[in-house]
């Protein structure tokens, strides 16, 4: 599912699909790697490797007033779809 800015959105557990914490915004989507591991190149890409995960649509969200950046829309769900 592809979002748009300003939509918002649950985050969700990659492994379990349950949401975590308040809903985010949608503050930015572009075409880009995603990061799992914000401040570790190394281990982000070993990660996506590991995943065979390539470049696609990711989003940058404001959640718990801090920015996310290139977050997988994957572990993302629309605010009104019941978990």
């Amino acid at each position: 599912m592809e979002f748009n800015v300003g939509d918002l959105v649950w985050v969700t557990s990659a492994c379990s699909g349950d949401k975590i914490g308040p809903p985010a915004i949608i503050i930015n989507s572009y075409e880009d790697l995603p990061k799992i591991f914000m401040n570790n190149e190394n281990a982000n890409a070993h990660w996506l490797e590991t995943e065979d995960i390539g470049v696609g649509r990711v989003y940058d969200l404001l959640y718990e007033g801090q920015i996310e950046e290139a977050v997988l829309g994957e572990w993302l769900k629309p605010l009104d779809e019941n978990l």
